[in-house]
């Protein structure tokens, strides 16, 4: 099980087993969502979606600490310009949030290509550099932000709606923290994925499958809720998962996040080689000697 940074590198070096076509009849794809049916081109049938969500970007923020926040792309700069050390993302190869950040501000920004990080991000790369001046550190990692939020060390991070809501539902956050969506926000869609190595025996690979199949169904996504992503399966709606499931999730639910394809536009995520360029070129001219490893 991996995520799209993960993804993008294993494909790229080509180190997984294809999935598609040759199973493609064990899987319920005709009930994909549509999130999660964009979710699964990207990753060219090496990977198979296990959950979705609208993901980001989102700017998380402490209410006593930042009483006006940002609400657009020049503020969130003027704000970290403001208040250096205070903003906080980890690098984006190893963070949601962080991949967010930089997938999300070619759309903010007007940037000539939001799908071509190495001809259409000028206004990107640019505005990533000159951010980057009031940044700290870069952990390697979405924990060490929430950490560094919840001691009041930093007094704004980047999100997603995962790592929003869980980290308050789990008290690893204030609940009161809350987030600001910039002007001009288009959300990239965001979720995780099952990948089978290449090198593992053909007996195993067959069992592997079988329990992929099974976890898609809609009882055991519905399970899924829990985590504040979502499930594959349309058929695992809120209303389908058991009651304290669903209860817990209503309580954390952001009104921000309801009727979400009304109020923004939602995209699906780089494609997966087009991802690891970024990701690449975010280490050698943004990250550089500011990615901390803990």
């Amino acid at each position: 099980m991996t995520g799209q940074a993960a993804a993008s590198a294993l494909i790229a070096n080509n180190q997984l087993v294809r999935l598609l076509p040759d199973h493609e009849k064990l899987f319920p794809l005709a009930d994909f969502t549509d999130a999660a049916t964009a979710h699964l081109k990207e990753g060219e049938g090496f990977v198979i979606p296990s959950v979705v969500s609208n993901g980001g970007p989102v700017f998380i923020f402490n209410p006593k600490k930042v009483p006006n926040p940002p609400k657009n792309a020049q503020e969130l700069l003027a704000w970290a310009k403001a208040n250096p050390g205070k903003f906080f993302y980890a690098r984006p190869s190893n963070s949601g949030p962080g991949m967010s950040v930089i997938v999300g501000l070619p759309y903010i920004l007007g940037d000539k290509d939001p799908k071509d990080p190495e001809n259409g991000w000028d206004k990107t790369w640019a505005f990533l550099k000159e951010l980057g001046q009031y940044i700290e550190y870069y952990p390697t990692g979405t924990l060490f932000t929430l950490r560094e939020f919840a001691q009041e060390q930093r007094w704004m991070i980047a999100g997603i709606m995962e790592w929003d809501m869980k980290p308050r539902a789990e008290a690893i956050v204030p609940p009161e923290s809350k987030i600001t969506i910039l002007e001009n926000t288009t959300f990239s869609i965001d979720g995780h994925y099952w990948a089978i190595p290449k090198g593992v025996p053909q007996n195993e690979i067959d069992v592997i499958l079988d329990l992929m199949k099974f976890m898609l169904q809609p009882d055991q996504q519905a399970l899924t809720w829990k985590a504040f992503i979502g499930p594959v399966n349309k058929k695992a709606t809120l209303d389908s998962a058991p009651p304290d499931i669903r209860d817990y999730v209503k309580e954390f639910w952001r009104p921000e996040y309801v009727e979400m394809d009304k109020k923004y536009k939602i995209v699906p995520m780089l494609e997966v080689r087009k991802l690891n360029y970024a990701f690449d070129r975010w280490d050698k001219e943004v990250g550089a000697q500011k990615i901390k490893r803990q």
